[in-house]
């Protein structure tokens, strides 16, 4: 039992330090009116403080890991919203299905010949 208690203290305590990055991002973005929103300029902060090692990552991986898990949840209501355009997805659902898959696929392929790209040049360099 102690166990658990101690672990979900460490998963809000963990939770708390992703959200003063949010926070701190939030505040560059309007002290210094930034055109990039708050919650990007602190992912690049954290990774700024990961890269330096200024901070490690298994500070943060349980909350991270915890957050991952309940994203799902977001979406949840987002779908039961679409329930109501029951009539447009007879009539035009594939069009939405064909427009969906072709872009998927067009950033799933764009992303893995980015990566490789960059993991190449990377090689290249060393």
């Amino acid at each position: 039992m102690r166990k658990y208690i101690l672990l979900t203290i460490k998963v809000i305590a963990q939770i708390g330090g992703l959200i003063l990055f949010f926070e701190f991002g939030d505040f560059l973005q309007h002290q210094f009116r930034l055109p990039l929103p708050g919650n990007l300029i602190g992912m690049m902060v954290l990774f700024l403080c990961f890269l330096t090692g200024i901070i490690k990552i298994s500070w943060l991986e349980s909350g991270a890991n915890f957050l991952l898990a309940i994203t799902p949840l977001f979406f949840v209501p987002a779908l039961t919203g679409l329930m109501n355009y029951g009539q447009l997805f007879l009539h035009q659902g594939y069009l939405i299905l064909g427009a969906t898959i072709i872009s998927g696929l067009l950033i799933f392929f764009l992303t893995g010949y980015l990566i490789q790209f960059l993991a190449e040049r990377k090689i290249a360099e060393k």
